[in-house]
């Protein structure tokens, strides 16, 4: 099973809350470098969709996504790798 396999397709609406890999580096509140995003996506750790080599997030997913970090802390949620899908 390829990795691409267990990402959700886009959305069909062409909605403003799709952002790109560099939008979510400077949305994050810890400003994350592209290839910290990038290790995310490969980990499926984050909630992302992709259309061939184009990485998007649903801005509200992804506030739901920090919010659940925040829960469990920083450190503790991504040390460990906790998959969003898991919970």
């Amino acid at each position: 099973m390829t990795p691409e396999m267990n990402v959700a397709p886009i959305p069909t609406n062409d909605s403003p809350e799709l952002i790109t890999v560099k939008d979510l580096g400077r949305y994050l509140p810890s400003h994350p470098k592209q290839s910290t995003v990038y290790s995310w996506v490969n980990d499926n750790t984050i909630p992302h969709y992709k259309s061939g080599k184009t990485v998007l997030f649903r801005r509200q997913e992804i506030e739901a996504w920090v919010e659940r970090a925040q829960k469990y802390g920083i450190g503790d949620y991504w040390t460990k790798k906790r998959k969003y899908r898991d919970e």
